[in-house]
């Protein structure tokens, strides 16, 4: 839905589903990392992590990208990677007593993960700026001379 004066957004459905299917390898990744265990097959540990990832974090990043976009049609501050970086992190903190109850040590991952996926799912949501309409041309009486 166009409307005058106000920019649109675009991607939110690529930058949700690019979000959804990093965060649970992210997560993953920020385990290993951690040294919390050591995978003896990372590659099937990485693909089995994006249902789980899916399962918990599908609302939040959903919630998260149109509350996003909606904010960036209204002010292009809104739009900047590290305002979405940071509402990520908020967004892994809220999510880390529920991931904590499936990995050990899963704070720090669930925050560099919130943040991570934020900063995926922005690489692909962009604004429209308006266009100024043009003047009307002007018709008088001497142009038809």
């Amino acid at each position: 839905m166009k409307r005058e004066g106000v920019a649109t957004v675009e991607g939110r459905a690529i930058g949700w589903t690019a979000a959804v299917l990093a965060v649970g390898p992210i997560l993953v990744i920020t385990q290993f990392a951690h040294g919390s265990w050591i995978a003896p097959s990372m590659f099937l540990l990485l693909l089995i992590s994006m249902p789980f990832a899916f399962f918990h974090g599908a609302v939040p990043l959903a919630a998260g990208i149109v509350v996003g976009g909606w904010l960036g049609e209204r002010r292009a501050a809104f739009r900047h990677p590290l305002v979405w970086v940071a509402v990520g992190v908020v967004g892994g903190w809220a999510m880390a007593p529920v991931v904590a109850g499936y990995l050990p040590g899963a704070f720090a991952g669930s925050l560099i993960a919130g943040g991570a996926a934020a900063l995926i799912a922005r690489r692909f949501v962009g604004w429209t700026e308006p266009v100024a309409p043009s003047p009307a041309p002007s018709y008088s009486r001497a142009d038809d001379v």
